[in-house]
């Protein structure tokens, strides 16, 4: 996927650009393409610049329908060597030239899923020349994947900055990055919007754990169980904590807890078992 939130188009404008890349890991062919966008989309393109630096069309609609949105299959497919490029580049048109603009007279336009917003998404279709490349690819694709979501929970937050849910993905998104102190401000700004949530609590302790503030943890996974009692992520982080303190009796309780709500906790279970070869 190539996406970007960062739309904000003005009335009148004519050739506003929105665009995004991505460099593949390895060698793939190209099967299938989706282009999707709303009714102020005008032209489409997509391609790839080879590490040599030849262009490569991929996509090219000089004046977009919302109609046309669905997916497409090359005749061929096309193979891109590793190292090449992938871009997507839209421009849209809020003027009253647009004859699909459904806004007369026109106004500012932003991201948004409905029709009278606006969207910028190119889709690809993909097949890696092997098992390893496979992995690679997914693995290198998952922090862009990472970015993606991150810009989304930054637009939810600019249109709606008491979206607790929001800012608990936004505070994880960042943790990945290596960004906590960020995360942390986003779990608080959470726990202040929702206090009666469990999952920024619960979170906010994970972070607390990992600092080895083993209070403070243990205090956010209490108010996570007091919140949720079936938060049996909580019951086993608490597990962990006392465990840690050298209290494997008062650890057993809550991994038992755990299973109790999850007969699924690989960890809990594993833990568990440890605990009682003591």
């Amino acid at each position: 996927l190539l996406t970007s939130f960062e739309m904000n188009i003005p009335p009148g404008a004519t050739n506003y650009p929105v665009k995004d890349d991505y460099i593949l890991p390895v060698d793939v062919d190209v099967l299938a393409v989706l282009p999707h966008a709303h009714y102020l989309a005008r032209e489409m393109q997509g391609y790839a610049t080879l590490p040599d630096g030849t262009k490569k069309w991929l996509l090219l609609i000089r004046q977009w329908d919302f109609n046309w949105q669905g997916d497409y299959r090359y005749a061929r497919p096309v193979f891109l060597p590793k190292g090449s490029r992938l871009s997507m580049r839209f421009t849209y048109d809020n003027s009253t030239n647009n004859v699909r603009n459904p806004n007369q007279p026109p106004k500012r336009v932003g991201y948004g899923p409905q029709s009278s917003d606006e969207m910028a998404e190119l889709w690809f279709q993909v097949l890696p020349r092997n098992q390893g490349d496979l992995n690679l690819l997914a693995e290198d694709y998952e922090r862009k994947k990472v970015e993606v979501l991150r810009e989304y929970n930054e637009f939810l937050l600019r249109i709606d900055p008491e979206n607790a849910v929001a800012h608990t993905e936004l505070a994880m998104l960042l943790v990945t990055q290596g960004r906590k102190e960020e995360g942390f401000d986003h779990l608080r700004e959470a726990i202040r919007i929702r206090p009666d949530w469990d999952e920024p609590h619960y979170y906010l302790g994970v972070l607390l754990r990992t600092r080895k503030q083993l209070a403070e943890a243990k205090a956010e996974f209490e108010k996570a169980l007091q919140l949720n009692p079936k938060n049996y992520k909580a019951d086993g982080n608490l597990g962990l904590i006392y465990l840690q303190e050298g209290n494997p009796d008062r650890a057993e309780s809550y991994f038992r807890s755990a299973l109790q709500l999850n007969p699924d906790d690989s960890l809990a279970r594993k833990t568990l078992d440890e605990i009682l070869r003591l």
